[in-house]
Formats: C-alpha cells, sequence, structure tokens
C-alpha cells in the first residue's frame, strides 16, 4: 500500500502521461482522452500539494498531571494485561 501521497501522484502523472503519449502516437483516442484527463488531474494536485504551506508545532505536556495521557497509559495496562 502505498503510503505517501505525493508519491503516489508522481508515478501516476508519469504513467498516465506515457500511456497519453502512446495514445497520440498509435491514433487512439479513448487513450489519449483518459490518459490525459488523468495528467491533468494529477498536475493540478500536485500543483495544490506544492503551494500548501502546512505548518505544525510541538506544545509541552506535562506527564504526569496530563489527564488524557493518565487514561491512556491506564487503558493500555488494564487492556494488555488481557492478552
Amino acid at each position: 500500500m502505498m503510503r505517501n501521497i505525493l508519491k503516489l501522484r508522481v508515478i501516476n502523472f508519469f504513467g498516465a502521461a506515457t500511456f497519453a503519449t502512446y495514445g497520440l502516437l498509435i491514433g487512439v483516442n479513448p487513450v489519449l482522452l483518459l490518459n490525459g484527463f488523468i495528467t491533468l488531474v494529477d498536475i493540478y494536485y500536485l500543483v495544490d500539494m506544492f503551494k500548501k504551506n502546512d505548518q505544525f508545532g510541538l506544545i509541552e505536556v506535562n506527564l504526569k498531571n496530563h489527564e488524557y495521557i493518565r487514561r491512556n497509559i491506564y487503558l493500555q495496562r488494564s487492556v494488555g494485561s488481557r492478552y
């Protein structure tokens, strides 16, 4: 299974562009049109991916006093002891 959507889009772009060129060279319009459309969709999403500037930050959490962490540790210990 593909974990990286960028890698998937790039591979799909080159594959669709190759088959669109193949369809053009042998004169088969359905192959050309379908793969040309897929190529355009891949270009759209690749440009969109490169334009986004997602920023993430880290926050400090006090593990001893954080209710969410304490509940998860308790849950893991209680469920883990069953197996």
